[in-house]
């Protein structure tokens, strides 16, 4: 036992193991060329080698963007091209981490930069900066867009997120929408106050979601829609 923390992958997620042996590890495993598969992993070498046919060489591309003063680390992820516009994907749940997403590489295969933020409150970055809540997380999320806004003035700009990420992106949507292009939600468990922005937004919902009342959702978004209109 040397009490260090050895990793066994350079890349990618392992979503479940198990140990099979001394030296060999059975995992899923995605990467941003591998959608989730099945792979071992010999402990002695560190190597890794894909047992089931789901690899792909997607041409897809990720960096690690970090050490940008007053703005979180973000993963840029680019297909051959990004000449459509940008999208910031604000993930749900602890953390971003580059791995195989069928909506996110449809996105960049068709030209969309996409820009993920692992803003304050997420996993991987030390206990003070999890410990942060909504209000710093919407910060980060805004900053960003503000920078990237910046940086590729006139691209289009675009707020994408599902899930527990709808929250943090109605609330960056009411502090500061400027230069957005559009939103775009889906299954998102809504925040808890009626949207404000005014930008044209996309919300996706499942019938049948089992956390999200379809029907209330609904009407909830008409009258948000009615009272923006209204207020415009």
């Amino acid at each position: 036992n040397t009490r260090k923390l050895i990793p066994l992958t350079t890349s990618g997620v392992i979503f479940n193991y198990e140990i099979i042996s001394d030296s060999e590890i059975l995992a899923t495993f995605s990467d941003l060329q591998i959608p989730r598969a099945l792979i071992t992993i010999n402990t002695s070498t560190k190597r890794a080698k894909c047992i089931s046919k789901s690899y792909f060489q997607s041409g897809f591309n990720s960096e690690l963007v970090e050490n940008i003063p007053n703005l979180p680390p973000a993963y840029f992820i680019r297909g051959v091209k990004s000449d459509q516009g940008i999208i910031v994907f604000i993930h749900p749940g602890t953390d971003f981490s580059p791995r195989w997403d069928p909506i996110i590489m449809n996105l960049a295969n068709q030209g969309y930069l996409i820009v993920a933020p692992n803003f304050r409150g997420s996993f991987g970055y030390g206990k003070t900066f999890y410990n942060y809540d909504y209000p710093e997380a919407v910060s980060d999320v805004v900053a960003w867009k503000n920078y990237l806004s910046e940086l590729y003035q006139p691209s289009r700009l675009f707020y994408l997120t599902y899930s527990s990420g709808n929250p943090i992106m109605e609330q960056a949507l009411s502090l500061d929408n400027h230069n957005l292009t559009a939103s775009i939600s889906y299954f998102g468990i809504p925040s808890g106050s009626l949207p404000t922005h005014k930008i044209p937004s996309l919300y996706i919902l499942g019938k049948y979601d089992d956390r999200v009342k379809f029907c209330d959702r609904i009407e909830e978004l008409k009258y948000a829609s009615k009272m923006n209109a209204e207020n415009n």
